[in-house]
């Protein structure tokens, strides 16, 4: 029984550690982040911790483009110019993906939470108690489909949750 004990918290610890972020928390880096300049609009996207999909990252398109794959904990920023987005959330293994059309302005920064989809994709192994575990409730500017759920948050709520997670670069290409 000990043996069983100790394999669940070596395993536990193992997936705590393969899902978390590797990088500089956004709250101490984020003073050094450069203004989003005044012909782009930046866009946000982060995602709290969570057992459910812990060891995922969440594919990041805009416009059909990959932009970066957004760990769990973890904080991406994009500057995109103006104009309509596609923005599409996905995982090559799982069926389906959520999109969420935004209008970017230039100089404004938009703020977008993901979390599993419970019951679909990332959740799927939790199936109706995968529903109940994910932090996004239903509101006007949440977007569900595949394994992710996206809502658009303002400022005021978006910042204190931004605050402890690890900040990470988009891709490059």
């Amino acid at each position: 029984m000990k043996n069983i004990a100790r394999a669940v918290a070596a395993m536990s610890s193992a997936v705590m550690l393969i899902s978390c972020a590797f990088g500089p928390d956004y709250g101490k880096a984020s003073a050094s982040l450069p203004d989003v300049a005044p012909d782009k609009g930046r866009i946000v996207f982060f995602r709290k911790w969570h057992f459910q999909s812990s060891v995922i990252c969440a594919r990041i398109k805009i416009d059909g483009q990959r932009v970066g794959c957004l760990s769990n904990a973890a904080v991406m920023q994009i500057d995109h110019s103006p104009g309509d987005v596609k923005i599409a959330l996905d995982r090559p293994e799982a069926p389906g993906e959520c999109i969420v059309p935004l209008k970017v302005d230039g100089g404004r920064t938009y703020y977008i939470e993901v979390d599993g989809n419970g019951g679909h994709g990332g959740g799927e192994a939790f199936g109706a108690v995968g529903l109940l575990l994910s932090s996004l409730k239903p509101d006007a500017d949440q977007y569900c489909g595949g394994p992710w759920c996206a809502a658009i948050r303002d400022k005021a709520d978006a910042l204190p949750k931004l605050q402890d997670l690890t900040l990470e670069t988009a891709d490059a290409s």
